[in-house]
């Protein structure tokens, strides 16, 4: 297959013509090409899905599965997108292949290349690699543990939940606290932890949720606005957001939710945190993380029973896709595995599993079904880098 390097460097040959012209990065130049590209598959999708609609579902069933058989993994198949929740049981969904990023199985860490630790929790609310060995936080326990190489604990201090990694996985943030209401300490630095750096939370109430550069994203809760906490811990409000859910440092912008919405009470934005401008608004959806490559970001919101998704272009807010989840599927979180799949942890009533989702709405297992109350939460999505 041509790749869109090669296609560019005949194009110029074939009309180069002496004349001086301004480079563009390559990179720039190959994020246009698959924006264009997934606007044109879009487009191809509202005539295929009036043939499609008729033979397909926007979910995967496992028809051939039995009692005491083991279901096969199988890739999604491409479906036509649905608007409206169907009615499905998460069991009956296929059950696909293991998650292909860093992923929470009960006490088990799963690293993206399928490594299982076991860490000394119970459960683990999150989990990430640091100074050798791991952060972790048990769930519904406000502490969190640093642990050694060989799993001991080094310290365990009270903090707010949140750990933040950064896109390439070389910088890590982590908050503690004094157990009370007080505004904790953010730490933050490479991943090995060596020269590990602290600074004040501005205000009680604020987690870290990405970086930008050696720059901390920190979002806030209970009327704590977001932030940005450089290096030297000069902090910069984020004041035209209430709440920051996405991060994305190749180009600077986060995603979340406007401090004032107008008339819409939930309004997602793409904003610039350095120069406090908006880029663009989603009324009535809640945005959260961005791709991989940045060109897209999710949006959720509630409709009719059941929970809807869309995916936005990260650079103008046009809608590039939407689907319902079945009804009566609820979610704690959700991750892009790569450009093309979404991950969500899925609850249905007293069951709970990993949901894997293509950009088109079809969706299948990524995990097997385990059982779910609130005080029991097996599955879990770990922060993960992208290369």
């Amino acid at each position: 297959m041509t790749s869109p390097e090669e296609l560019l460097t005949d194009a110029l040959h074939e009309r180069v013509d002496r004349r001086h012209v301004p480079s563009t990065p390559m990179g720039d130049v190959v994020t246009r090409a698959r924006r264009l590209q997934r606007r044109r598959r879009v487009r191809n999708g509202v005539v295929a899905a009036a043939v499609v609609a008729v033979l397909a579902t926007p979910f995967v069933l496992d028809a051939t599965h039995r009692p005491g058989t083991s279901p096969v993994p199988t890739d999604p198949a491409p479906t036509a997108p649905s608007t409206a929740p169907l009615r499905v049981r998460l069991a009956d969904v296929a059950l696909g292949r293991p998650p292909a990023i860093a992923w929470i199985d009960g006490s088990d860490y799963v690293a993206a290349d399928g490594t299982r630790t076991t860490l000394p929790v119970d459960r683990i609310g999150s989990a990430t690699p640091y100074r050798g060995g791991f952060l972790v936080s048990a769930y519904g326990d406000y502490h969190l543990t640093l642990l050694d190489s060989s799993l001991r604990a080094v310290w365990r201090r009270c903090a707010t939940a949140g750990l933040a990694v950064s896109q390439d996985g070389l910088r890590t943030a982590y908050p503690t606290g004094n157990c009370g209401l007080a505004a904790g300490t953010l730490h933050h630095g490479p991943t090995d932890g060596t020269d590990e750096q602290t600074a004040r939370f501005p205000s009680a109430g604020q987690i870290p949720v990405g970086f930008l550069g050696e720059t901390v994203v920190v979002s806030g809760y209970g009327g704590v606005s977001p932030a940005l906490v450089d290096a030297d811990g000069t902090t910069t409000t984020i004041d035209r957001l209430r709440r920051v859910s996405g991060v994305d440092d190749s180009h600077g912008l986060v995603s979340g939710q406007l401090a004032s919405g107008g008339d819409v009470r939930v309004t997602g934005a793409v904003v610039d945190p350095r120069a406090g401008v908006v880029k663009w608004r989603a009324p009535g959806w809640t945005l959260r993380a961005f791709s991989p490559d940045g060109s897209m970001v999710i949006g959720m919101r509630l409709d009719d029973g059941g929970s809807g998704v869309a995916i936005f272009d990260a650079e103008t807010g046009e809608q590039l896709h939407a689907f319902a989840l079945p009804r009566r599927f609820g979610f704690t979180q959700v991750a892009w595995e790569d450009d093309e799949h979404l991950l969500m942890t899925t609850t249905q009533i007293h069951a709970q599993a990993i949901l894997r989702t293509t950009l088109d709405g079809a969706i299948q297992r990524a995990t097997e079904v385990a059982p779910y109350n609130p005080e029991s939460q097996r599955f879990g999505l770990a922060p993960n880098r992208f290369p």
